[in-house]
């Protein structure tokens, strides 16, 4: 499950790679029409001609600008020498606010950007097959993430102002399913689950990552409490076995019984 969620984070943020290119982009798409200076107010068009040939059914070039009623850029459509190609809008005060793109690796992304240029959402579909949507906060940070992976698990993440993720839900293919809580350390310190088998689990684990409480329930109507050492061995357990016998055992390190009652 963790790997998942790895994944599903790693996954989607690589949008933001596509937003980035979309941003250097929009950066070196200065205006390049002589006309697309700033105080420029173009002329308005003249009337059709009575006898004007048609217009052409195709336009086919490298590069379009379009500019306002006072000459300022506000939209641009071309491609880069690198084979990339994109959409970027502009608003009134000339600032980058959605881009489309294609990038040279072929990865589509769409991206939109606040009024001091930090990006706030982006979609992106990674080469693998796996999609994703992130919303970042006003320092560009992603605090929330949304994806499907390329084997169809999906999950969402919630991330702190570091970019750690702190919680996140994910199901999998073998229809296990998990909602997990991060320390800010990005360590996985709870989780409840439903495993493959419909069983469900409650498990707390230490900063090392190893399970030191486990409460679990069986269809056969068995349940119980493990605890486990530092070193993730089983040391105590409590449960109730399917004919409601109750069950009490201790462990040695090498996980043997050393007491137990009940049958």
């Amino acid at each position: 499950m963790h790997s998942a969620v790895k994944a599903l984070i790693q996954g989607v943020s690589g949008g933001l790679v596509v937003g980035v290119m979309l941003l250097l982009a929009g950066a070196r798409w200065q205006p390049q029409s002589a006309n697309a200076q700033p105080g420029f107010v173009p002329a308005p068009a003249p009337p059709p001609a009575e006898n004007a040939p048609p217009a052409p059914a195709v336009l086919r070039a490298q590069r379009f600008e379009l500019v306002d009623a006072a000459g300022k850029l506000r939209a641009v459509l071309g491609t880069q020498p690198d084979n990339s190609m994109g959409l970027l809008l502009f608003d009134t005060a000339g600032k980058p606010r959605l881009g489309a793109m294609v990038g040279a690796d072929s990865q589509p992304g769409v991206a939109l950007l606040d009024a001091n240029g930090a990006f706030r959402t982006a979609l992106a579909v990674q080469k693998d097959g796996s999609s994703g949507f992130i919303a970042a906060d006003a320092n560009g940070k992603m605090r929330a993430a949304f994806g499907v992976q390329k084997d169809n698990s999906a999950g969402l993440a919630l991330l702190d102002g570091e970019a750690k993720p702190r919680t996140a839900l994910a199901t999998q293919t073998d229809g296990s399913a998990g909602l997990l809580f991060f320390d800010p350390a990005g360590k996985i310190r709870t989780v409840c689950g439903m495993q493959k088998d419909n069983t469900p689990i409650f498990v707390q684990l230490d900063t090392a990552g190893k399970y030191r409480t486990a409460l679990s329930m069986k269809d056969d109507g068995s349940s119980g409490i493990g605890l486990a050492d530092a070193n993730g061995k089983m040391r105590g357990l409590f449960g109730i076995q399917p004919d409601s016998t109750p069950v009490l055992a201790t462990f040695d390190p090498d996980a043997k019984v050393i007491w137990a009652a009940g049958k």
